[in-house]
């Protein structure tokens, strides 16, 4: 087919471009990172081996300590700014 052949509203080489584009996108969508999540999942498992070393920890229990500590954590960083702002 010619390149300036009308039909349906766009131009037939336009048409070519958006359809190699969409497929671009879709391409580069399976091909996309992961989002980076900071974790403390590493660090309590160094911890638990160097107090009991012989024991481990399931997923479910790992991250119901990382929540934990995520939640320890904001909670004192909020303290921590609520005495900036008083002094």
């Amino acid at each position: 087919s010619g390149g300036y052949l009308w039909g349906g509203g766009l131009l037939e080489f336009q048409r070519e471009e958006i359809v190699n584009k969409s497929q671009a996108n879709v391409s580069d969508a399976t091909k996309s990172k992961k989002k980076f999540v900071r974790t403390w999942l590493l660090y309590i498992f160094k911890v638990l081996k160097q107090v009991h070393s012989d024991t481990g920890i399931s997923n479910k229990a790992m991250n119901i300590m990382n929540s934990f500590i995520n939640d320890v954590f904001d909670r004192l960083a909020s303290e921590a700014s609520k005495l900036s702002k008083i002094n």
